[in-house]
């Protein structure tokens, strides 16, 4: 995680833009997506609209990502064709992958809890 040299601002976001990323840490730190490939701690006043979400970063990605996984379960990577390339064993907390061995193109991430919730997320894969 680096600090793109914004200001930390409190923002309300129980009601926040369509195109707005956040993320929770394992740590309980609310991260914001910003301009290029890095994240800014922000602290909040609302909700974290991030239920059913995963938010890999930094993304594009060309060597290895990054996920703040809210359960352990089964994470599945699902190429650019829509078949599923690679499942993993995975717990909960901030885990980052080598994506070196995949093939460029927009992925699709699925993480399954033994409980059966669902979070899915989207990940454009460069070399």
């Amino acid at each position: 995680r680096e600090n793109c040299g914004y200001e930390a601002n409190l923002l309300d976001v129980s009601a926040p833009a369509p195109d707005a990323a956040y993320a929770v840490s394992s740590t309980g730190e609310v991260l914001k997506y910003c301009t290029g490939s890095c994240m800014t701690v922000i602290k909040t006043r609302g909700q974290i609209p991030t239920a059913g979400t995963l938010l890999p970063f930094p993304n594009p990605a060309s060597d290895f990502v990054t996920l703040v996984l809210p359960a352990a379960g089964s994470l599945m990577w699902i190429n650019p064709l829509g078949q599923e390339y690679r499942q993993q064993r995975v717990e909960a907390g901030e885990c980052s992958f080598s994506i070196d061995a995949l093939p460029p193109g927009f992925w699709r991430l699925r993480l399954i809890s033994g409980e059966g919730a669902v979070w899915e997320g989207k990940l454009v894969v460069t070399h």
